[in-house]
């Protein structure tokens, strides 16, 4: 290993929390000599609740088509011969295309055939798969457990004493195995998926000391994970609403469980934080229902969201006003609509420091649309697979915001490894009225080769936004990146003026060989579509870009 290796590690190990220092070093001992503890030996001397009702949960889109037994995951579709030919560890596309599989959430689809899933279980307990298996991951039993618990429900009178025996001890290994395993190496998003899964699995099978301990873990790690602004603090808006539907779960269960009086005050309390967090659910989101691209966001959950707030709904949350302005200070967002601007920008920090994984180079970037029509869009997520694609997708050119030479904002690496990271010097919101928005910042990237300062005003329908950079290296360029939707028609009218759906000026100013050249736009995940970018040489490290009305 060469020393930028080792420097690389160590400034992300710095980064860590003690704790999760000490379960990565006690998990990879444990599992070289011991494995994950899968058990086999399950006390069925349970009565597992009736949940029946889990149905309301929202279905998930068809993943699995009976006729060729295929499956459909992130745009990859895979056919076997037979069920006995399912290939449950295949990676051929990637790593999270197999947690996909894994997850189960075909049993909950809207087309159902409950003899071909129960044989598909059958089939995978029978490979009697080794905990060192994917398939035993943490990330996918969470998932799993749920589902197998869903299915089980909604087909108890499907089954026989014996077989209603043999499916509990399945779900019943799924739960003990993951209270051996809980990510607390990992934190974050994992780790509460971890405690939600245990929850709903302990309301399955009665257990109301459990419940109430695993009812407590859950509060706790949400106290410490969404910011006063209610956001998730890893920043991801896709990870968030995640999160808030799997939370709402917890309520649709709760709601038609009879439980201790203590349980009824956890769920009341939960329910007030939801509420909450669906503020953000309502608000970060354009009138097409699709997110903004900061951080890692895949665009093929955007229709999900519409299901969220409609499940929300249905479980007697209050309707959220939706805001045209919104700052979400804590995360480092805002979103600023007027008349037929809507303008969404980051400003903070790139994660938590201890769990970077799911950020990306884009402070300070924006992203821009008119008359409801995506026009300036930050590039997105197509793969979390290790490679040059991911890094591109992570790196500061592939935001709305300025590169200077070689060095990005943060010392992205790896799949999900951050490093050292930028900082924010100071942030100014000067004016944020229904008619107008002025704003300033400054940070340096994270080994201070660089600087930038960048002012954006819109008012009077114009969007100005004035750049700086300042460094003591004179040599390196600093260059704007400026990303279009594929949709949007771009007409150059000359060296730095441009024509935009015919009804937009777009301007750039102080700037130097201005090119208008391809780049891939992540439409989905796997999925790439050719489309603009605009890349100009700064004149004297400023520039400065105009949007506006025709």
């Amino acid at each position: 290993m060469n020393l930028k290796k080792l420097k690389l590690y160590y400034f992300t190990i710095i980064n860590l929390k003690l704790s999760q220092i000490c379960y990565r070093v006690y998990y990879v001992i444990r599992n070289k000599f011991f494995g994950r503890r899968l058990v086999n030996t399950i006390d069925l001397n349970i009565k597992p609740s009736n949940l029946n009702y889990l149905t309301q949960f929202i279905n998930y889109p068809n993943s699995f088509f009976n006729e060729k037994i295929t499956f459909v995951f992130l745009g990859r579709k895979k056919s076997f011969k037979s069920i006995s030919e399912i290939d449950f560890e295949l990676q051929d596309f990637g790593e999270l295309w197999c947690y996909n599989l894994n997850y189960f959430d075909f049993l909950n689809q809207n087309n159902n055939n409950f003899q071909l899933e129960k044989d598909i279980i059958v089939e995978w307990v029978d490979r009697d798969y080794k905990s060192k298996s994917i398939v035993w991951d943490p990330y996918p039993v969470s998932m799993r457990l749920v589902n197998l618990i869903k299915w089980f429900s909604k087909n108890l009178n499907k089954f026989d004493n014996k077989t209603k025996i043999y499916f509990l001890k399945l779900i019943k290994q799924h739960d003990l195995y993951l209270r051996k395993n809980i990510e607390f190496h990992l934190d974050g998003n994992h780790l509460l998926e971890n405690y939600i899964s245990l929850l709903i699995s302990s309301i399955f099978f009665n257990k109301e000391g459990q419940l109430e301990s695993d009812f407590h873990n859950l509060n706790n790690e949400i106290e410490k994970q969404f910011l006063v602004d209610n956001f998730h603090y890893e920043r991801s808006i896709m990870y968030h609403n995640i999160l808030v539907e799997k939370l709402l779960n917890i309520i649709a269960i709760g709601q038609n469980k009879k439980c201790s009086s203590k349980f009824n005050n956890m769920l009341n309390n939960l329910h007030n934080s939801i509420s909450e967090m669906l503020i953000v659910t309502n608000n970060f989101l354009y009138p097409t229902y699709s997110y903004p691209s900061f951080n890692d966001v895949v665009r093929y959950r955007d229709n999900r969201v519409i299901d969220i707030i409609k499940y929300s709904q249905n479980l007697k949350f209050n309707s959220i006003k939706k805001r045209k302005n919104i700052n979400f200070e804590a995360s480092g967002y805002l979103k600023f609509e007027l008349k037929n601007f809507i303008f969404v920008y980051d400003y903070g920090d790139i994660a938590p420091k201890h769990i970077p994984g799911h950020g990306h180079c884009d402070c300070f970037s924006f992203e821009f649309f008119h008359n409801n029509l995506p026009i300036i869009v930050n590039t997105g997520t197509s793969t979390y697979e290790y490679g040059d694609r991911r890094f591109k997708e992570r790196s500061t050119s592939a935001h709305n915001t300025i590169s200077f030479g070689g060095n990005e904002q943060d010392e992205i690496w790896s799949r999900f490894r951050v490093a050292r990271q930028h900082i924010v010097e100071y942030f100014k919101l000067e004016s944020f009225t229904k008619n107008k928005l002025l704003l300033s910042g400054s940070f340096s990237n994270y080994n201070n080769k660089y600087k930038h300062k960048r002012n954006v005003s819109i008012e009077n329908n114009i969007l100005t936004v004035t750049d700086k950079v300042e460094s003591i290296n004179k040599k390196s360029l600093s260059s704007l990146n400026l990303h279009f939707h594929p949709d949007v028609k771009i007409l150059r009218k000359s060296k730095n003026n441009f024509l935009i759906n015919e009804t937009l000026v777009l301007e750039i100013k102080n700037t130097q060989n201005v090119l208008l050249k391809d780049y891939l736009y992540a439409d989905n995940y796997g999925n790439l579509i050719n489309s603009l970018k605009i890349e100009a040489v700064l004149i004297e490290n400023k520039s400065e870009i105009l949007v506006k009305n025709i």
